[in-house]
């Protein structure tokens, strides 16, 4: 019995353990308000996100991120280039300056408040824990409460070191690319593009390309060839995959962008 609720509690702490993923939503309006455009999910790709419609918005909310910066939009600073004009953390709402709007956002993750979050459930959980076995060993005669207490405190911190490590060896749902120079996912390893399951585009910041790509834990991801026509995930994909493998562009071109959910 004891150790079917031990194993239940460690179920608990692993289910209870939040997304950890940042969030953006693009508004037509001023703080945040009107129409939403889109939403970028698990937003931490580090990399340029921009609306695929080539749009823009008046306004952004943000959540979970540890560093956002923002982008107005009128050609000089398009697709996070030439410098932000606004950088913020943790969660808000961010309206463009008068005049122009956000036209992309680069973002990083904020992982420790997420941590602070199970360590406090966890702690809480502890508690608990000790306040439904103390009132339960009360009601035992003196030399069981002893002994028996004795047992549980063992199998209590087992229980703690358990469910400690299911949390721990938890996966992180997150879909992944790799950029390489060479096909087949060979040669000089440009860059890796993590947590990359936004549904926007992503594309190499410095502009270039990369003449294979290695994915995983993708549910589907679009591969744009480089040239110009399908730059930064215009005009269609020349291919789609899902799961994980690595992807050779055609003869003559290289993988400029790619769209992953």
């Amino acid at each position: 019995m004891q150790f079917k609720l031990f194993t239940f509690f460690a179920a608990a702490l692993v289910s209870a353990s939040p997304a950890m993923a940042a969030t953006a939503q693009w508004f037509a309006g001023a703080d945040c308000t009107g129409a939403l455009v889109g939403t970028s999910n698990n937003a931490q790709t580090v990399s340029c996100i921009w609306l695929t419609n080539g749009g823009s918005v008046r306004s952004i909310r943000y959540s979970d991120t540890s560093s956002i910066q923002f982008f107005i939009s009128g050609g000089q600073h398009d697709r996070c280039a030439n410098g932000s004009q606004l950088t913020r953390s943790g969660s808000g709402c961010a309206t463009a300056p008068d005049g122009v709007n956000w036209e992309s956002i680069s973002v990083k993750f904020l992982l420790c408040h997420q941590h602070s979050r199970m360590r406090h459930f966890t702690f809480t959980l502890h508690i608990n824990l000790f306040r439904t076995f103390g009132l339960y060993y009360k009601t035992l005669p003196s030399q069981i409460h002893v002994e028996g207490l004795k047992v549980l405190i063992m199998q209590f911190k087992l229980a703690t070191v358990i469910a400690a490590a299911l949390v721990s060896a938890s996966p992180a749902m997150a879909a992944t690319a790799q950029w390489f120079a060479g096909a087949d996912c060979t040669g000089t390893l440009i860059g890796t593009s993590n947590n990359a399951e936004t549904g926007t585009c992503i594309w190499i910041t410095n502009g270039g390309s990369a003449r294979s790509i290695s994915y995983s834990g993708t549910q589907s991801i679009q591969f744009y060839v480089s040239g110009g026509q399908h730059d930064n995930c215009a005009n269609g994909s020349q291919l789609t995959r899902s799961g994980s493998g690595c992807a050779t562009a055609p003869s003559g071109f290289n993988w400029q962008s790619i769209s992953v959910r």
